[in-house]
């Protein structure tokens, strides 16, 4: 049964333009502090928006980060609570996507969906369909050659382009990518400007919302080679990664073996921190801000494309990331077992140009699983009962932020046995491991942040009992939502 198109809400926002990273962390916009990214488009958006200076994923890996945010729950109520473990068929209707396609929104996708699919398994292809997406440009990652159906890849062929890159001369742990305009992020971008164009030039009264899901800047880092030499021209002012040596002694098992063995393995090698020289750290972290650039000059494309169409006024900008990357700090690479700021904390901005007022920082803890609720209110349908995440729509017009004592996450891998619950307030985190006593407790108000675990520290037993308590009272309401 076709959807109903005649009557979509009326909110005070038409449209949504959604643009999602991957693997990115928080402090890789000009505007959050880096000096040395270049991030002019993105840093513009922010100042002409709302810059979330706080704002949390809700698990630290891809599925079940994309798979809560879409359907504003949390992880292991929508149940996929780690990589390869798929959205659920009856839980397909409370995707964001799904519904307010059901209310008459045109929905349309380029680059990563990743909440069902495998990428172990070449013959797994997402079906954006069956999610809400009557446009669905598909490719879940920058290296096309093995997914008959991924778009990327057909683009490149279109235009007689082989894919190609090259491993850098000094590091086999990092790749010389596509030029920028052939590059996955371009094709990315060039999908949401067609839509952009298309909507406005052939249906300009239908209500939109697209999904822009770069898969930069997952590893493998793969940047272009001028964004890249770009960064090689400043290499000794590239920081190293924050790592003390010694500091895993305290933390659980399974970061010391990701450190010292590379257990986890992610394209192209495992990285296992103590084989790389000091050239190399800097040149991981060089290509990862190399893609970042390339990101932005993108975002810059893709906002021109909504000011040129006449759409800006109508269409709330929310740009963010799934989950953060380590970039060695702590002595780990890429994303993991663990849940630290590096991997937690992402971007957020929201963008409307009728928000009241503009222009702002909030450092008020926010969740991604506030999005889907904040998208509810923006274009004024009503909201399902089943939403967890609490909608900022009220403070992007000139009300209160949202208040919350704590940001939390949650991991689980029944296959690794791996279970993390965490709980971040202003001064602690609180990392629970599994169903024993095993854990990690950190100060923020210490020199030593994330350095030292305080797990076991005499002097914090009585703080840590008092969160271990919130998290045990937090978990038990998201059972309750799940069993309901």
């Amino acid at each position: 049964m076709k959807p109903d198109r005649s009557h979509p809400p009326a909110g005070p926002v038409k449209n949504i333009l959604w643009i999602c990273t991957d693997q990115q962390r928080w402090d890789t916009l000009g505007v959050t502090g880096n000096h040395l990214v270049h991030t002019p488009h993105l840093d513009r958006l922010a100042g002409e928006g709302v810059l979330f200076e706080r704002a949390y994923c809700n698990n630290p890996v891809c599925m079940p980060s994309r798979s809560s945010f879409l359907s504003g729950v949390y992880p292991s109520t929508c149940e996929v609570p780690y990589n390869h473990y798929h959205y659920p068929d009856k839980l397909l209707p409370r995707l964001i996507t799904h519904r307010l396609n059901a209310l008459g929104y045109n929905c349309g996708l380029s680059g990563k969906l990743h909440i069902r699919m495998d990428l172990r398994n070449a013959a797994s292809i997402e079906s954006g369909f069956d999610h809400g997406y009557d446009e669905f440009n598909w490719s879940p990652c920058g290296y096309p050659a093995e997914w008959a159906g991924c778009q990327y890849q057909h683009w490149l062929q279109d235009k007689g382009v082989d894919f190609e890159v090259k491993m850098h001369p000094q590091t086999g742990h990092v790749q010389v990518g596509m030029p920028a305009e052939h590059h996955q992020t371009t094709w990315c971008a060039q999908r949401a400007v067609t839509f952009i164009q298309a909507m406005a030039r052939t249906n300009p009264d239908q209500p939109w919302l697209f999904s822009c899901n770069f898969f930069d800047p997952h590893n493998p880092n793969d940047p272009p080679p001028d964004l890249l030499a770009r960064y090689e021209a400043m290499l000794d002012h590239i920081p190293l990664p924050d790592y003390e040596e010694g500091e895993l002694a305290d933390k659980p098992a399974v970061q010391r073996d990701h450190h010292e063995r590379a257990v986890k393995r992610m394209p192209p090698f495992p990285l296992r921190y103590s084989d790389l020289s000091v050239r190399e750290h800097r040149l991981i972290r060089a290509s990862y801000y190399a893609m970042i650039d390339l990101i932005d000059q993108q975002v810059g494309w893709i906002m021109q494309a909504l000011d040129d169409s006449g759409q800006r006024d109508d269409t709330l900008v929310i740009f963010t990331s799934d989950h953060g990357e380590s970039l060695g700090d702590h002595g780990l690479y890429w994303k993991g077992f663990w849940m630290y700021e590096e991997s937690m904390r992402v971007p957020l901005i929201m963008s409307w140009p009728g928000m009241t007022p503009s222009s702002r920082r909030v450092s008020q803890f926010a969740e991604l699983v506030d999005l889907t609720p904040t998208i509810y209110d923006a274009i004024g349908a009503d909201k399902p009962g089943w939403l967890q995440g609490e909608s900022w729509w009220p403070f992007l017009n000139g009300g209160n932020p949202v208040h919350r004592d704590f940001v939390f996450a949650e991991l689980t891998d029944e296959r690794e046995n791996i279970d993390l619950t965490m709980i971040r307030t202003d001064r602690h985190k609180l990392v629970h491991h599994g169903d024993g006593d095993e854990g990690e407790f950190y100060d923020f108000n210490d020199k030593h942040r994330e350095r030292v675990n305080h797990w076991r520290d005499p002097s914090y037993q009585e703080v840590k009992a008092d969160l271990l308590a919130k998290m045990n009272h937090k978990r038990s309401e998201i059972k309750r939502a799940r069993i309901a």
